[in-house]
């Protein structure tokens, strides 16, 4: 039987290598600062990353392509979440509700004004606490007026943005992961809400 050997870093780096897109320059990890910033170099220098705004745009186009592919994969929670709402909010789950399930959000009447939250995308996980739960019940209120596209693509960036949070201590094997799904978004220079995932800076710069 064969053994399973730990991949060296320069090893895990040519594979991401051979995977990337043309959209972002091949990018090779060189460290971390503070659980906030990772650290790259590529062939004009230094890129520094910033690890919130990069998960958030990673786990947006993750749920985007499942909700395209129709089949946005659930996780159920161990200890359902109990809301307790305003009459307002209460009235636009019971609106929305087809469209928060078909994202991922079963929720379940438990009363005037209460709900329990059973389950959430299982690529946002156990991450996305209650109070999360109203920023996305927020935005929904927001866009009532708004075609069915919008307001799955807002439920979708509010909700990326309420999972991560910026000093999450990464694995170095996470670290790599996330560096190759960084490198194949469509769109990997700014986050769903338009801020910018990295700075560049050149060789000269640096001089």
């Amino acid at each position: 039987q064969e053994k399973q050997t730990m991949l060296a870093p320069d090893v895990v780096q040519e594979k991401i290598n051979q995977q990337v897109t043309e959209k972002l320059p091949k990018l090779k990890l060189i460290g971390r600062i503070h659980n906030l910033f990772y650290l790259a170099e590529n062939d004009l220098g230094l890129v520094i990353i910033d690890q919130h705004a990069a998960h958030e745009r990673v786990l947006y186009e993750k749920f985007k392509h499942q909700l395209e592919e129709g089949a946005v994969k659930k996780q159920e929670l161990l200890n359902p979440e109990l809301l307790e709402v305003s009459a307002v909010e209460s009235a636009v789950i019971l609106e929305y509700k087809e469209t928060l399930e078909k994202l991922g959000f079963i929720i379940e009447e438990f009363g005037t004004n209460t709900f329990l939250l059973r389950t959430v995308p299982s690529i946002l996980g156990r991450q996305l606490k209650k109070e999360a739960f109203f920023d996305v019940i927020g935005a929904l209120g927001e866009l009532q007026t708004k075609v069915d596209e919008q307001r799955e693509d807002k439920i979708m960036r509010t909700a990326c943005r309420a999972a991560v949070k910026a000093n999450d201590p990464v694995e170095i094997s996470e670290m790599y992961d996330f560096m190759l799904a960084l490198q194949r978004c469509e769109n990997p220079f700014t986050c769903p809400h338009g801020r910018p995932t990295m700075i560049q800076f050149t060789i000269p710069e640096l001089e």
